[in-house]
């Protein structure tokens, strides 16, 4: 089975890379059955995605579809009491 790997020629002008020798490639292969699955899961998602695409505010900054709470628990502050919003 043919594998390629792509290594961006800016790597040799990445300052952090500089003193790089060594890049390691990884590689797993899965049984076919459950390479199809996966496949399929992804599909879904992004299917699923595509229907919740995020939105440009006023400002032009993205914005989630998600409801306020959802995005706040993604983050991590779910217990976090806030003050209540004010409309500016």
């Amino acid at each position: 089975m043919p594998l390629l790997f792509f290594i961006d020629k800016d790597v040799l002008e990445d300052p952090a890379c500089r003193n790089l020798d060594d890049i390691v490639l990884s590689y797993t292969f899965f049984k076919w059955v459950f390479f199809l699955v996966i496949c399929i899961a992804i599909v879904t998602e992004v299917l699923t995605l595509r229907a919740l695409r995020a939105r440009r505010n006023a400002q032009g900054q993205l914005e989630p579809d998600a409801p306020e709470d959802k995005v706040l628990a993604s983050q991590g502050w779910s217990e976090v009491k806030f003050a209540p919003k004010t409309q500016a």
